[in-house]
C-alpha cells in the first residue's frame, strides 16, 4: 500500500540474511520523518558499528552511516530522544536538545549482554519525551561553542577533532560537555589560532577568528 504520508521519505537500509550458503543482502524500505534538510545534525560514535539508531522511535538507520568525517544525522532542532538498539548488547538512550544549527556527538561503547541478562526489547514509535523543566531547553550539562572565521574555508578542530558545520559557509555551533575546551583553527599558509575556552551549562562561548589579522 502507497505511504501518503506528508514530508516523509524512504531510506533502504542493508540487511545481511544468515544462510549456509553465501549471505545475500536484501533492501527493506524504511519510512523516516527526518529529511537531509535538517537545521541541526548529531554526529553518532557508537560501538558496534551496525548497531540500528532510532530517533523518537523512529529508525533511521545505522551507526556506520552517521560516524565518519563527513557523516551526520541531520535533524530539526528542539527536543528528541536517541535510542541505539543492537541485539546482545545494552541499549543506549540519551534525551537531548538540538539548537539551530548546532552539531552534537553523541558517543559511547555499548555493554554486551552476559548470560541470563534480559534483553531490551527493540525500540517502538512514540512521541518524542519531553525533557527536564517541561518547556524543553538545553540538555543538563552542555553549552556550545560558536566559531565564526575568516576564510570561511579553514579547519575548525575542538579538542582535537574537526567539526564541519551544518550549513556550509555558515558560523560552526557545536554543544559539548560543560568544561574547558581546545579550539584550533587552521589553513595552509597561515597562523594556527588556538585558544582554551571554559563553557558554562546552558551558556554559549562565541569565537570570532580571522586567521588573516592578529588579535
Amino acid at each position: 500500500m502507497t505511504d501518503h504520508r506528508p514530508h516523509m521519505r524512504t531510506a533502504f537500509v542493508a540487511v545481511l540474511l544468515l544462510c549456509p550458503a553465501t549471505p545475500a543482502i536484501a533492501q527493506i524500505p524504511i519510512v523516516s520523518p527526518y529529511g537531509p534538510g535538517g537545521d541541526s545534525a548529531l554526529r553518532v560514535q557508537v560501538t558496534p558499528r551496525d548497531a540500528e539508531v532510532f530517533v523518537d522511535g523512529v529508525p533511521v538507520g545505522f551507526v556506520d552511516q552517521f560516524d565518519g568525517f563527513f557523516q551526520r544525522l541531520h535533524l530539526p532542532s528542539g527536543p528528541h530522544e536517541i535510542e541505539i538498539y543492537r541485539e546482545g548488547y545494552r541499549s543506549v538512550r540519551q534525551k537531548l536538545y538540538l539548537t539551530p544549527g548546532a552539531t552534537l556527538r553523541v558517543r559511547y561503547d555499548m555493554e554486551a549482554l552476559e548470560a541470563g541478562d534480559v534483553p531490551d526489547a527493540r525500540p517502538v514509535e512514540r512521541l518524542p519525551a519531553p525533557l527536564p523543566g517541561g518547556e524543553g531547553g538545553p540538555l543538563d550539562g552542555f553549552g556550545s561553542i560558536v566559531v565564526r572565521v575568516q576564510p570561511a574555508d579553514a579547519e575548525v578542530l575542538i579538542d582535537g577533532e574537526v567539526w564541519e558545520s551544518v550549513a556550509p559557509g555558515s558560523g560552526l555551533v557545536v554543544e559539548v560537555p560543560a568544561g574547558r575546551h581546545r579550539v584550533e583553527v587552521r589553513r595552509d599558509g597561515m597562523p594556527t589560532w588556538e585558544r582554551t575556552v571554559d563553557v558554562r551549562p546552558g551558556e554559549a562561548v562565541t569565537l570570532n577568528v580571522s586567521l588573516d589579522t592578529e588579535e
